[in-house]
């Protein structure tokens, strides 16, 4: 098998408080390869988005190896940790994060830009064509519906080509059918691709569809393989 693209191994994160010592991670070991999709489940305060925030190194471990894209983050600055994800991971947030300013257009080829891609443009109009937004282009943030913004910010996600996607409630914002669409569109082209795709959720559909499932209410904190009728 080829070498995981993801590896968490025995990691944990405590935050330091007056007198006391709080647990917001209780160790936890696991491997993604490409194209896994995986779901973390779970209460809120169960410790989902310090687990994306650490296998994305946003957050560093109180101990405990995690490797990126065959990095370990450990050996990176906060600077090297920048770096890495922009050559190797994309986000996909709640509350979109899009930059109001831009157009559509404009916020998904931001990233490419940023590495200086001569085809940003070219390739974020290919991708607001591919999530069905093409007509868009040109719109700002404030003129899309939460389910437009939310295509605009998977297509963002996706223009430089992840090896690792992290998505933190995907469809927290959005209403039943529209959070149907988003989510079909986020596995398609997570397919397409062939991303590893690690996703906190409170959402059953979604959650239903990741082959692989990690429930933060569970001990010990272990992947499970969906099991289908």
């Amino acid at each position: 098998m080829s070498l995981p693209i993801l590896s968490l191994k025995d990691v944990f994160k405590e935050y330091n408080s007056p007198g006391r010592s709080v647990r917001a991670l209780d160790p936890v070991s696991f491997e993604l390869h490409s194209g896994d999709v995986c779901a973390v489940t779970g209460p809120s305060g169960s410790g989902k988005t310090t687990l994306l925030a650490l296998a994305a190194g946003l957050e560093r471990p109180t101990a405990g190896t995690i490797t990126l894209a065959g990095t370990d983050l450990s050996e990176l600055d906060e600077d090297g940790r920048a770096l890495l994800r922009r050559d190797h991971t994309g986000f996909v947030f709640q509350d979109f994060q899009l930059i109001p300013t831009l157009t559509a257009a404009e916020n998904v080829a931001l990233p490419a830009e940023l590495k200086k891609d001569p085809d940003a443009g070219r390739r974020a109009a290919e991708l607001l064509e591919a999530v069905g937004l093409q007509e868009r282009k040109s719109h700002f943030p404030s003129q899309l519906s939460g389910g437009e913004q939310q295509r605009v910010a998977i297509a963002r996600a996706f223009i430089n080509e992840p090896k690792v996607l992290f998505a933190d409630e995907p469809t927290g914002s959005l209403d039943r059918e529209t959070s149907s669409q988003v989510c079909e569109l986020l596995l398609e082209l997570n397919k397409s691709q062939h991303t590893t795709l690690l996703l906190v959720t409170h959402d059953p559909e979604l959650a239903a569809r990741a082959e692989l499932q990690l429930d933060m209410t569970t001990r010990p904190l272990q992947l499970a393989r969906r099991t289908t009728a």
